[in-house]
């Protein structure tokens, strides 16, 4: 999991954003109405606030909304209300109307979202491609991180939407389920939340399950060793049992074995003395060891990590 934060100040992606909007009175008006007609959650707005608002709350906002949203809607132990409730603001937030160009926003570089890999996984590669008529195809899906169903409030909010792979968005992993058991494990580890510090406080690890296989034949097939994780911050474990990342990296463990095989049974030192290049500029040359920052290769956190350990 990678942060998904724009590079441009908040000012100005919520200026470009809500720009695609162009019926912001008869939106405002609509919500108004639909405020009037559901007093029972009137309470979690401040007085004024406009429909088109909360399209460009902050994350940390929305998060308050939505928790606050689920309650209100949980203490009427009435299904039919509720039904009827998020009926009326599905209807005014509906997502599927404005799914593409929502898309197109996140994937525009003028607006500082970088997209390149599964913001959840980093294991596939989501950015797209052009098409020979010269228009994008894009191949991500832009995954609401609080899901809009069961809060329609936040479907169309700019800072709520990451780029994700299929995998990852839908059942059986993340699916309608939330990031987090609370309100602060969803502060805290959502890649829209500038506290997000998965990149840092959990490493990938290389556990030998079997040590009677000789080292410089270990990497060769996908026994006798696997990937698993460490924390400096357990809260993480939600995000890693979430996306099934440890399974679904060692499924992956022939490409990542043979790097390691490699690592394992390279004679750095012969290298040295046959060669013009220094020892970091030899593994720089093998295994980019340097992080890619313009291609952000998939499963770079997990190749590097597993390398440092050979």
């Amino acid at each position: 999991m990678y942060r998904f934060i724009s590079s441009k100040s908040l000012r100005d992606v919520n200026k470009a954003y809500l720009a695609l909007y162009r019926n912001k009175k008869s939106f405002n008006k609509k919500f108004s109405d639909a405020v009037m007609a559901c007093p029972e959650i009137a309470g979690l707005f401040s007085p004024g606030t406009k429909g088109m608002d909360l399209l460009t709350y902050d994350f940390s906002r929305l998060v308050e909304l939505y928790y606050n949203y689920k309650k209100t809607l949980n203490d009427l132990h009435n299904n039919a209300r509720v039904k009827e409730i998020n009926d009326k603001f599905k209807a005014i937030f509906n997502y599927d109307s404005h799914r593409e160009k929502i898309r197109r926003f996140l994937s525009d570089p003028n607006n500082g979202f970088e997209i390149h890999n599964c913001v959840y996984c980093d294991l596939n590669k989501v950015k797209g491609y052009t098409r020979a008529d010269g228009k994008r195809n894009l191949e991500f899906h832009a995954d609401h991180v609080l899901d809009k169903g069961l809060c329609p409030l936040v479907a169309l909010s700019i800072h709520n939407f990451v780029p994700s792979c299929p995998t990852c968005n839908e059942p059986p992993l993340k699916g309608v389920k939330p990031l987090g058991k609370t309100k602060a494990d969803t502060l805290k580890i959502s890649p829209k939340s500038s506290t997000n510090k998965f990149e840092s406080d959990v490493k990938f690890i290389l556990n030998i399950t079997d040590k009677t296989i000789p080292d410089l034949e270990l990497f060769k097939t996908n026994d006798g060793w696997e990937i698993d994780f460490s924390y400096k911050d357990g809260v993480y474990q939600q995000t890693v049992s979430m996306f099934d990342l440890k399974e679904r990296y060692n499924a992956e463990k022939t490409y990542f074995g043979e790097f390691l095989h490699r690592k394992k049974n390279l004679d750095i030192k012969e290298y040295i003395k046959n060669s013009i290049y220094t020892e970091n500029e030899i593994l720089e040359l093998m295994f980019c060891y340097e992080r890619n920052k313009q291609n952000h290769t998939p499963k770079e956190k997990c190749r590097l990590e597993l390398l440092e350990q050979v």
